[in-house]
């Protein structure tokens, strides 16, 4: 008899288990601001914003964006980036040339105005606490 596990659901029973005050936060005496730097590259529109709203759904609110497209080709990942250009705490950067990785973060980097740099890839998914849990350990 083959035994079938489902990935999703054991996951999500685990999270339920042992993150059930994922969202609960306190108030911090010292709270850095950070930059979070998303490099990005040809990446598929519902991915990027998926990306996007995660960091911008953190239940630490001191934090800026700064997205850099790397001379991207799929024309619709400008298209998606133009949706957040006028965001407060969002910086976009259209490089001109492909620079790869390094030079799109080393940009992103050069820009940020926070204390602490927290990188993502522009097909990643931050926690809702991740930035909360990094401000409490500082």
């Amino acid at each position: 008899m083959k035994v079938r596990f489902d990935i999703k659901n054991i996951y999500k029973n685990w999270i339920a288990g042992n993150e059930r005050s994922i969202l609960h936060t306190e108030e911090l005496e010292y709270r850095p601001f950070f930059s979070v730097v998303v490099p990005v590259y040809n990446v598929a529109d519902n991915m990027l914003r998926e990306c996007i709203e995660s960091v911008k759904m953190q239940t630490y609110q001191n934090f800026e964006i700064v997205l850099v497209d790397d001379a991207s080709t799929q024309e619709s990942v400008r298209g998606v980036l133009r949706e957040y250009e006028t965001e407060d705490k969002i910086t976009v950067i259209y490089r001109k040339e492909n620079g790869h990785i390094s030079r799109a973060t080393n940009d992103g980097i050069a820009a940020a105005k926070g204390e602490f740099v927290a990188l993502c890839d522009c097909d990643d998914l931050y926690a809702p606490n991740a930035l909360y849990e990094i401000a409490k350990k500082l």
